[in-house]
């Protein structure tokens, strides 16, 4: 692991480099191994940027998901059954047609491809963890909206 972190830093130690290096280290441990955040960018490009997507999309659908139980399903229950019943009609029609469709179906995706990647490129660092945030989202949003949520 001594050698990675010499190796980045040009013979130096991590501690001493000069001012205008400060920059280029920046050491992640993954699977045991020390890896530069830039090298896997650089060797990652396209996972890395759909990590971060995908990461993005599961924000976004934990922040709906998080509204909809806080106050949505509250005001629902403070309404007669005929009205909660229609205000959650109203509902079920407009989030087909919304953009809410767009970021949970294309989350979804992109963790399937995000699985894939994490099976091809298994001995690479942070594929576990791949594996790991592509099986939760589907598991724990996709598959449980699908099977208990949706009327």
């Amino acid at each position: 692991m001594n050698d990675a972190i010499t190796a980045e830093t040009g013979g130096r130690p991590a501690g001493c480099q000069p001012e205008s290096d400060k920059i280029v280290l920046r050491i992640a441990i993954l699977n045991g191994r020390a890896v530069s955040k830039t090298r896997l960018r650089q060797r990652w490009p396209l996972i890395f940027t759909l990590t971060l997507v995908a990461a993005l999309g599961s924000g976004l659908i934990a922040g709906v998901f998080f509204a909809f139980s806080a106050f949505v399903m509250k005001s629902l229950a403070g309404l007669s059954p005929p009205e909660g019943m229609a205000a959650m009609q109203s509902i079920n029609r407009v989030i087909l047609r919304s953009s809410f469709m767009a970021v949970f179906l294309g989350t979804a995706l992109l963790c399937v491809v995000a699985l894939v990647c994490s099976f091809l490129q298994w001995r690479e660092p942070g594929a576990a963890w791949l594996l790991a945030g592509g099986t939760l989202y589907l598991a724990g949003s996709f598959v449980v909206t699908i099977v208990f949520n949706v009327p």
